[in-house]
């Protein structure tokens, strides 16, 4: 996500009741990926996935932040195969095999939970080999990047350790995009690179 940073790009601090309510909204965006993997099955189109969410929002009293963002059409983003991040949803329909990302935020009480996430359209041994190592290159590169997100290091040891482990597995990581923080807004500082030399 291209980020506008805030006018000296703060990060704004949270008081433990706004961590408390972020926790909340990301445990809502957590349980709505979950159930997308689990009903997403072939034939079902992006747009059911979309409105799976939506119900799944408006049953708590949350919002998405992505429906009306720079005029954004969908609740969440789906995207299959090649598409990198950010599809549409639409008519498009699923198949068996198909690797799907979603992208889903949403508002709760004020704060904002926001998280990607991929699974194959008929479970992981549905997916070409390459696609599984994909899945399984990119999942271990998450846990790499965690690992770095330790007291006395900085947010580039995180995208140096992404970028290690992806390398040494014959891949890229696609440097247009960036992890980011949240709170009152989907996009806040700080902007987490998944690239670059540690330190």
């Amino acid at each position: 996500m291209h980020l506008k940073p805030t006018a000296d790009n703060t990060i704004v601090l949270k008081s433990p009741r706004e961590i408390a309510l972020m926790r909340d909204a990301g445990k809502l965006v957590a349980s709505v990926t979950r159930a997308l993997e689990q009903q997403a099955q072939a034939g079902m189109t992006t747009r059911d996935l979309d409105e799976i969410a939506a119900e799944m929002f408006r049953a708590v009293g949350a919002e998405s932040t992505a429906l009306g963002y720079f005029g954004y059409p969908g609740h969440i983003c789906v995207s299959v195969n090649d598409e990198v991040v950010h599809g549409i949803p639409g008519p498009r329909k699923l198949k068996r095999g198909d690797l799907v990302k979603v992208d889903v935020a949403a508002r709760l009480n004020g704060y904002c939970g926001d998280t990607t996430s991929c699974f194959a359209v008929g479970g992981l041994d549905t997916l070409s080999t390459r696609a599984r190592q994909l899945v399984e290159v990119t999942r271990d590169a998450l846990f790499c990047g965690i690992a770095e997100a330790a007291p006395g290091n900085r947010l580039s040891d995180i995208g140096a350790a992404i970028e290690a482990h992806v390398n040494k597995h014959g891949m890229s990581v696609v440097r247009d995009f960036v992890g980011h923080g949240v709170g009152r807004n989907m996009h806040e500082a700080p902007q987490v690179h998944h690239h670059g030399p540690p330190g």
